[in-house]
């Protein structure tokens, strides 16, 4: 049973069909690619399944169950992380700051427990912080743990989004663009990261414009045009794919 399944997706806006009969499904352990042009529908299907959107027709499975209609809080609450929905980076927190606040999504501690630092609260504080040490590890952050986030450069902001996203504990991450602003050395370190995170059996879905980064990890990729799916396949698939190449890099080969 695929982890994500959308089955005949559509969303409209007014007259505007902005997903038209999208069909998708994700098996756990993948790393999955979505590509597009700009305006292509991408950042409104992240929407849809992340809760921000209802979508006008059709269904979001997320391991066998619709959580179309559900809030975003909810969804993450399931352990589906889309890496800005926990939070885009606090600029005004620190590295550990940060992690800490998405950390307490999967904490059962109440607010007597915090008021009168029960055992049990002092316990999960213990196992937070030992989290918290472990993701910075995970993501080359130690040294920035009490670096404010807002003194972070480009790559380790990312890095920083990837510890919140992961301190969650999901079962699947829907990277936003991940590698946006990154230089070529930054990128492979990401490439590295997802890997690794796949490893750790939490399944990924990846929507970038980057080709080399969506060609290097991905497992299977689909291309978006238009609010409609127009190729689904593997990287070399895609890659020689006429469809995909005529959309998202504007023309046919060698034209």
């Amino acid at each position: 049973m695929p982890i994500l399944e959308l089955t005949n997706l559509i969303k409209d806006f007014g007259g505007l069909r902005a997903l038209d009969n999208v069909n998708l499904s994700v098996e756990k352990g993948e790393i999955f690619g979505l590509i597009g042009p700009n305006g292509s529908g991408k950042t409104t299907l992240l929407n849809v399944i992340t809760g921000f959107l209802p979508p006008t027709a059709g269904d979001v499975l997320y391991k066998g169950q619709s959580i179309a209609g559900l809030k975003p809080f909810q969804i993450a609450k399931e352990k589906l992380i889309r890496t800005f929905q926990i939070t885009s980076v606090f600029t005004n927190l620190t590295v550990e700051e940060n992690i800490l606040h998405a950390s307490h999504l999967k904490t059962n501690s109440t607010i007597w427990g915090s008021l009168f630092t029960t055992p049990g609260y002092r316990r999960e504080e213990r196992q937070l912080q030992e989290r918290v040490t472990e993701l910075l590890a995970f993501t080359g952050l130690e040294d920035k743990r009490n670096s404010s986030a807002a003194n972070l450069g480009a790559g380790e902001q990312r890095d920083l989004e990837m510890a919140v996203a992961l301190a969650a504990d999901p079962e699947m991450m829907l990277l936003d663009e991940p590698a946006a602003g990154m230089t070529a050395e930054e990128q492979a370190k990401l490439m590295r990261l997802i890997e690794t995170v796949r490893d750790r059996g939490i399944t990924v879905m990846v929507i970038e414009h980057n080709m080399k980064v969506i060609m290097g990890i991905c497992t299977r990729i689909m291309c978006l045009n238009f609010g409609a799916k127009i190729a689904e396949g593997s990287a070399e698939e895609i890659a020689s794919n006429e469809a995909v190449i005529s959309a998202y890099l504007g023309g046919k080969r060698g034209a």
